[in-house]
């Protein structure tokens, strides 16, 4: 019985916890294809698009959202899948930008 509470607190723990864009970038084969949540403020959009810049204390990410585009200056949790878009000219990748794709924001 106390092992099933342990089990459950764990994973409650574990859903609470945010991951430093830096963190991200910094390892993007372990994040790549995992979902994750961030926390940050909203620093731009892109224009005739649903994606817009996140901003922690680390660094700055791409999201693509499904939904409405959130508040400019506005903080968020964002959770969602990370992401890569090569990005390239002629056949030839130029960049591999990571983004993320949202699944839920509060």
């Amino acid at each position: 019985m106390i092992a099933r509470y342990t089990s459950l607190l764990s994973l409650l723990f574990l859903a609470s916890c945010t991951t430093d864009i830096k963190e991200i970038k910094e390892n993007r084969t372990d994040y790549l294809g995992k979902e994750v949540t961030i926390k940050g403020t909203v620093v731009s959009t892109v224009p005739f698009t649903k994606i817009y810049e996140v901003k922690d204390e680390t660094g700055s990410l791409y999201v693509n959202t499904p939904n409405e585009l959130p508040d400019k200056d506005g903080a968020y949790r964002i959770r969602g899948v990370v992401k890569e878009k090569k990005v390239g000219v002629a056949g030839l990748n130029l960049i591999d930008e990571l983004y993320l794709e949202e699944s839920s924001r509060d």
